[in-house]
């Protein structure tokens, strides 16, 4: 038996009793560990080239591993190790793209290490026209973009633990997201919709959305102990999320979903939104009559009930809240298609509307303050470093002439 002897660690080459050459190296696992993998070829200078090239790649931090592992499979131990710290509904939309959409497709049996960018390209294309589980046609173009996402993520993972060279997932081409105009809430759809809300349940809720800007989520989390008092004025401090995430510890028989009071996921989102006079008045009127529910429950009810509640102060589902402002919308005669998202961005064009009048022209930046948005590091040093809740309640003042017509009409 003819053996080709390389330094240690380098590998070695010997011809095989079937006649066949056979390249053995020592490579070094995404785990630290090292494996030893072999190469078998009819010619000895085709296993030459192969150890050639294992030590090129071993020297310059390239893949030095020959990993079997699959996309699919790779994508479940990506999920498992190395996106700890997530939050319970980010792992379960993970989890939808790894079970739901790619497993149902041939790329999940693909190797890692032969995985190339047309084949990407085949299963995004497959996503656009074919994606729906229902069959019912092609999956959005956000949707498409979502699952890419999660995609790139885990190759780029890949890549740093040296399973593949380069991530297939750069170069591939996205649908474009077709952005559909807003249309805003008119004034006097606003004043219909307090008109018929005056005296409801949740015409709290109602009127924080459409003055305070917040999300539904933040929205329906809000408890009375959020209400906070600064020098005189009031603030609504939001720092929760009510949200409906999978319940992935399910049993047999038991609810998929579980509704969860969670924290908000940026610290941008953590705030304090100024109220105005009628907005606090609405609440306190909202507050007194859920004194008189709770001295009528046998005290059941919660010491520090959610503002927007069901009859014993408990919180109330955001698909329950949907159908009361979809009630709402047929009471005010508003037919057109309103989410409630568009409250959200009716507060945005009235505070926009009040900045533009003000003389300071940091109060467009401390809009999107009040809305919690995410802005730049260069943003966050010139204006947010000063936006105090102070600069915010001036910006809420500036609103107060047009929220007081819109108000004092019901």
């Amino acid at each position: 038996m003819s053996r080709v002897k390389q330094p240690n660690g380098s590998g070695t080459i010997k011809l095989r009793p079937n006649g066949l050459w056979e390249a053995r190296f020592w490579a070094t696992m995404p785990d630290g560990h090292r494996k030893r993998v072999s190469k078998y070829a009819r010619r000895k200078r085709d296993c030459l080239t192969w150890l050639t090239e294992m030590r090129f790649r071993e020297q310059n931090g390239e893949v030095s591993s020959e990993s079997n592992l699959t996309l699919i499979a790779w994508m479940c131990l990506w999920l498992k190790e190395y996106v700890p710290g997530i939050r319970n509904s980010t792992r379960a939309g993970y989890a939808a793209v790894i079970y739901r959409h790619l497993a149902a497709h041939r790329i999940a049996g693909i190797k890692l290490k032969s995985l190339t960018t047309d084949d990407l390209q085949q299963f995004f294309n497959f996503l656009m026209n074919f994606g729906r589980l229902d069959g019912r046609g092609g999956l959005s173009a956000k949707t498409v973009r979502n699952v890419y996402l999660v995609l790139h993520k885990a190759l780029s993972q890949a890549v740093g633990n040296r399973l593949i060279r380069l991530n297939p997932a750069d170069f591939v081409a996205l649908p474009k997201i077709q952005r559909t105009e807003i249309q805003l809430l008119t004034d006097e759809e606003v004043q219909n919709l307090l008109a018929v809300c005056s005296g409801e349940r949740w015409e709290a809720g109602m009127v924080i959305l459409l003055f305070c800007g917040l999300r539904l989520s933040e929205m329906l989390a809000l408890r009375a102990g959020s209400l906070v008092e600064l020098d005189g004025r009031h603030y609504m401090k939001v720092e929760f999320a009510l949200k409906r995430e999978q319940n992935v510890d399910a049993l047999e028989g038991q609810p998929k979903t579980t509704l969860k009071l969670g924290e908000l996921k940026t610290e941008g989102s953590r705030r304090l939104v100024p109220l105005l006079p009628e907005v606090f008045e609405i609440i306190m009127w909202n507050l007194a009559h859920q004194q008189e529910d709770a001295a009528r429950s046998y005290e059941l009810y919660e010491g520090n009930p959610f503002i927007v509640s069901n009859e014993l102060g408990g919180y109330v589902d955001s698909t329950t809240f949907r159908k009361f402002f979809k009630q709402m919308l047929a009471k005010a005669g508003i037919t057109r298609r309103v989410r409630i998202h568009d409250c959200r961005h009716f507060f945005c064009s009235l505070a926009v509307r009040s900045a533009s009048t003000a003389q300071n022209g940091a109060d467009l930046a401390l809009v999107k303050k009040c809305l919690g948005h995410s802005v730049s590091s260069a943003v966050t040093e010139q204006v947010y470093l000063h936006a105090t809740a102070e600069d915010q309640f001036r910006l809420a003042e500036s609103m107060h002439q047009t929220v007081a017509g819109l108000v004092s009409q019901h």
